[in-house]
């Protein structure tokens, strides 16, 4: 059986000065695929929810999205979740910079511009890149 987040931290051992511990778990994150941490020390998760199982290998009836998670108290477990993008396809990875978050959605390379670092995108997702199938 599976265990569940807390379940799996308890029945866990790490090494001396090491800590194990449950920041984020379902329903305030389901499906993650990767992250990554901006300046700001917040955790940025990808969200997807189109891949699906042969034969149909995609099913972009649903939409990706990317959250943004937030420890405002800083005991280490995010308090606040928002919704960054939630109309991505096939969204597989994310980082930053050049005023924006940086997507690959296979086959393109997208730029999702927030130049005033607002968390709300400032124009539609530019296509960067072509071509990685």
């Amino acid at each position: 059986p599976r265990l569940s987040p807390s379940e799996t931290v308890a029945t866990s051992s790490m090494p001396e000065g090491f800590q194990l511990q449950v920041v984020a778990e379902s329903p305030q994150v389901r499906q993650p695929i990767a992250m990554a941490w901006d300046r700001r020390g917040r955790l940025w998760v990808v969200e997807n929810y189109t891949y699906a199982e042969n034969p149909q290998n995609f099913d972009v009836s649903l939409s990706d999205r990317i959250l943004i998670l937030e420890d405002h108290d800083r005991d280490g477990v995010f308090e606040d979740r928002k919704v960054f993008w939630d109309k991505g396809k096939r969204l597989t990875s994310i980082e930053f910079g050049y005023g924006g978050v940086w997507a690959i959605a296979p086959p393109y390379l997208l730029f999702l511009p927030d130049r005033n670092g607002d968390d709300q995108l400032d124009a539609e997702p530019q296509v960067i890149l072509d071509g990685f199938n």
